[in-house]
C-alpha cells in the first residue's frame, strides 16, 4: 500500500516546507485538490495553477 497514515503526514510535512505548489488546470478542474498541509503544523503553501497557452 502506498497511501497510509505515515505517508500522508510525510507529504503534508513536505508541503509545509515549500512556498508554493503548482498544479495543472485540468487537475484543478477535475480533482479540486486542497493542496494544504492540514496533517502537519506550519505555513501552508500558496497554490499556483498552470493553464495552457
Amino acid at each position: 500500500m502506498i497511501s497510509n497514515e505515515y505517508t500522508n503526514r510525510l507529504v503534508h510535512r513536505w508541503r509545509s516546507e515549500n512556498a508554493a505548489i503548482m498544479v495543472g488546470a485540468n487537475t484543478a478542474i477535475s480533482d479540486d485538490p486542497l493542496l494544504d498541509n492540514r496533517n502537519w503544523m506550519g505555513p501552508a503553501p500558496k497554490k499556483y495553477y498552470l493553464t495552457p497557452i
